[in-house]
């Protein structure tokens, strides 16, 4: 018989156990997923059409940014550090297509990140989602064993640091100049662009194990998150880099603040909540968009998220392609936090983005497209009555009706299949990915289109960014591959789609990273890790068991 100390003592380590289970963030992906041999046809059909769009790129493209596809010609948009061959590399992991990336990782450690080989300033931003989380997540994927390919990332890291000017400084300027070393000086900066540094530099000093680069966008992050806002957990638009005060209080998850609110939610999960400030100020800004920035169509009754000006009182009622993300940013956090009412609106802006696809002619989605008020209001949009004669008929008119090969409706298409297990987002993707087939196929890669709502004359543009194969493709791609690639309870996507696992999981297994995205490392999200559980219990349960004799004793 135990005495009572040793019974309390007993029990209050079954408390501590519980604790620890308790605390166990909840499992995301839908159980039970599995690649039908449909989806594994489409795959690879995926795959073919990836692999012939890089092929076109590296022979007529690199080692430019990327491939002019209609007159077969090399464009410099990302100062020519072939940026889609960069952005592409995790992509070729993916689809398993290793002896490209082999060579890709050879091409990548070829580059002079040093130098610009364009006259452009050198954005921060562009440069952090595409360049430093390319190879970063590359590093990662590959066995994080290539210490030259990690060393590319350093480099580019180091030079990006002169944006901020001084140690005084929080906000970065946005670019900077290659040829002297020093900021291009600006007096203001995006939500966005100051924002979203956060996960790659956190992943950068991760691995180089120099805190620097994660205390700079630590500090720029944090300085949106403090600065106060008419709109809790919303931020400005725009911030004075020098004084950190807002230059313009319309608040939106559209372009300008659109992977600032993305990263609040991933980087909260990437870092396991550590720093519960970016879990908090995302929560307060899906209830403040659902206070002022949630409407629904009067016609369709398509729920979308506009835009508010505190300062004039009045709502805007335009959603973008690039805004599209908010489905699936949405659906994620309601299943972090267990929230059906938010899951549910995450539901109903898929459900919206997917509609602005389904509605046009070719099949694709433009890139904005506006509603009228509920009381029939249109601020000082004036629609034609052509616009208006669309918006009976469909529930939205159309005011931009480019397609850029953007990814972001796909992208929460996917969060709905990999989410709820519903086949109908399969579906969508499908026939989104047949539409890009049939009206953006170049004569080398794919192409912008200029009107979605003309499949007799979609207009093609001679332009086609590293984004579609760093995106657009491996969201399609993961729509169809087996469900256990890159689980969603064990990797949390940036901006750019480039994959990085929970700190969690590097944390338990004492790893830098799976072999391959196959591999069976790490955990599931909604369980204890078993390497590091299954030591952490076995300590606790000694300690328990010590405590017990002393007791009995």
């Amino acid at each position: 018989m135990l005495s009572n100390p040793a019974k309390l003592v007993l029990f209050g380590c079954m408390l501590q156990i519980s604790s620890v289970v308790c605390q166990a963030p909840p499992k995301l992906q839908k159980s039970g997923l599995k690649q039908s041999d449909q989806d594994k046809q489409r795959a690879e059909e995926v795959k073919t059409a990836f692999a012939g769009a890089f092929d076109d790129y590296m022979k007529f493209g690199f080692p430019g940014d990327e491939v002019r596809p209609l007159t077969k010609t090399a464009r410099n948009t990302r100062n020519g550090w072939s940026a889609t061959l960069v952005d592409s590399l995790d992509t070729h992991l993916v689809m398993n297509l290793q002896d490209r990336f082999t060579q890709g990782v050879a091409d990548t450690l070829k580059i002079d990140f040093s130098k610009s080989n364009t006259e452009d300033g050198v954005s921060i931003f562009e440069s952090t989602i595409r360049y430093i989380a390319g190879i970063l997540s590359a590093y990662e994927l590959s066995g994080a064993t290539n210490a030259a390919l990690l060393d590319q990332a350093r480099k580019l890291g180091d030079r990006l640091l002169v944006c901020w000017q001084d140690d005084q400084q929080n906000l970065p300027f946005p670019f900077l100049d290659f040829a002297t070393n020093k900021p291009v000086v600006r007096d203001f900066i995006s939500a966005a662009s100051a924002g979203s540094l956060i996960m790659e530099f956190d992943r950068l000093s991760f691995y180089t194990r120099q805190p620097k680069y994660l205390q700079y966008a630590t500090k720029a992050v944090q300085t949106i998150i403090r600065t106060p806002s008419s709109l809790p957990g919303l931020p400005g638009l725009v911030f004075g880099v020098k004084n950190q005060t807002i230059l313009s209080d319309f608040s939106t998850w559209g372009s300008g603040t659109d992977s600032y609110m993305e990263y609040l939610l991933k980087y909260g999960m990437l870092i396991d909540n550590k720093d519960p400030s970016y879990y908090q100020t995302w929560q307060q800004a899906v209830q403040s968009s659902i206070q002022k920035l949630i409407q629904v169509s009067p016609v369709g009754n398509l729920t979308y998220l506009g835009g508010y000006s505190s300062s004039s009182k009045t709502s805007d009622y335009e959603f973008s392609h690039l805004a599209c993300f908010t489905g699936g940013n949405w659906l994620l956090g309601g299943k972090v936090f267990q929230d059906n009412q938010l899951f549910d609106y995450g539901l109903k802006l898929v459900a919206t983005c997917m509609e602005s696809y389904k509605r046009t002619a070719t099949g694709l989605g433009p890139e904005i497209f506006r509603f009228l008020g509920r009381n029939g209001e249109t601020n000082d949009e004036k629609p034609s009555a052509q616009d208006m004669e669309f918006f009976r008929t469909n529930g939205f008119y159309i005011t931009n009706s480019a397609y850029h090969l953007r990814p972001e409706v796909i992208e929460s298409a996917f969060y709905g299949w990999r989410l709820t297990g519903d086949r109908q987002y399969q579906e969508f993707v499908w026939q989104a990915f047949k539409s890009l087939q049939k009206y953006c196929k170049a004569p080398a890669s794919f192409s912008d289109i200029e009107n979605v709502n003309s499949a007799s004359n979609p207009k093609p543009s001679d332009a086609s960014e590293s984004f579609l194969y760093a995106e657009t493709f491996k969201y399609i791609y993961l729509t169809f591959s087996d469900p256990e690639l890159l689980s969603l309870d064990q990797y949390v996507f940036n901006t750019e789609a480039h994959p990085f696992r929970y700190q969690r999981t590097q944390d338990a297994s004492n790893s830098t990273g799976p072999s391959t995205p196959m591999a069976k490392t790490g955990s599931k999200r909604g369980s204890a890790p078993a390497d590091a559980g299954g030591r952490f219990s076995a300590g606790l349960l000694l300690i328990c068991l010590l405590s017990t004799f002393v007791g009995v004793l």
